[in-house]
């Protein structure tokens, strides 16, 4: 079992792979002690 508030990554490399599957792009910009933005894009239709 591991410690709360830790992972192993997986989810966050999945979701990339997803959004880089469908031409799109992933973008995590984290600013101490503020938060972290995420920003994912996906082409239109």
């Amino acid at each position: 079992m591991k410690p709360d508030g830790t992972g192993l990554g997986l989810a966050l490399a999945l979701t990339k792979r997803t959004v880089q599957t469908h031409g799109g792009t992933l973008a995590i910009q984290s600013i101490p002690e503020a938060g972290t933005i995420v920003r994912l894009k996906l082409p239109t239709a």
